[in-house]
Parts: C-alpha cells; sequence; structure tokens
C-alpha cells in the first residue's frame, strides 16, 4: 500500500502591508508606484479610493484620504487637520479600480498626539 500526498498551493492576493506612524496636526502623503511586470502601468481612466477606520468592517468612516495620479504613481494625503482628530490607532487601505478591484496597500495608522497646541 502506498499513499501519495499531493502538494498544497498557497496563492496569496494581498495588499502589501505599510503600517504608518503619523503626528496628529501635521500633513501626511502616501505615495504608491503601480508597475505591471516591472514596467509602469497605465491608470488612464482609473478610480482609486483610500479610507481610515477603526477596524476592518467598521461601517463608522474616520476619513477619506485625497487622491492624486500622476502617470502610474498615485498619492494620498490627509491634511493636518484631519490627522489631528484620528485615534491613536486605526487602519486604511487603499484599492485601485482599473478593469477589477485591487486593493494594493493596507495597514495600521498610529497617530502621536501633538504637543505644540
Amino acid at each position: 500500500m502506498s499513499a501519495t500526498l499531493a502538494a498544497r498551493a498557497v496563492v496569496e492576493n494581498l495588499p502589501r502591508t505599510v503600517d504608518v506612524v503619523t503626528y496628529a496636526g501635521d500633513d501626511l502623503s502616501l505615495t504608491i508606484t503601480v508597475t505591471d511586470d516591472g514596467q509602469p502601468a497605465d491608470l488612464t481612466g482609473a478610480q482609486v479610493r483610500a479610507q481610515i477606520r477603526t477596524r476592518p468592517g467598521s461601517p463608522g468612516l474616520l476619513a477619506s484620504f485625497a487622491v492624486g495620479i500622476d502617470g502610474n504613481v498615485i498619492t494620498i494625503g490627509l491634511p493636518g487637520m484631519i490627522t489631528a482628530q484620528l485615534p491613536w490607532l486605526a487602519v486604511y487601505d487603499c484599492e485601485l479600480d482599473r478593469d477589477g478591484v485591487r486593493t494594493l496597500v493596507a495597514g495600521t495608522i498610529r497617530t502621536w498626539p501633538q504637543v505644540t497646541q
């Protein structure tokens, strides 16, 4: 009697984890460069959304990032008046909708309280 073991494959389709530490009241800007097989991606007509919530699946939206696209570079940002209101710990992600939705980055945002007011 013999047994044959099948190799188990794991296919990961997860966004890149990018945890952010920022300072309350400071402007925040993140830059994401998008490539296809090592070449600059064509983002013509693409839609980008990025939001912050207290935890994944939470119905309460803390903030939406302002989004800019220049070629294959996406910039997401928040003004200081928004970061001043963020809790110590929250989560965010950034989705690209171009022939289907793909979450590019996700992670936590830790916001240190400001001293100077």
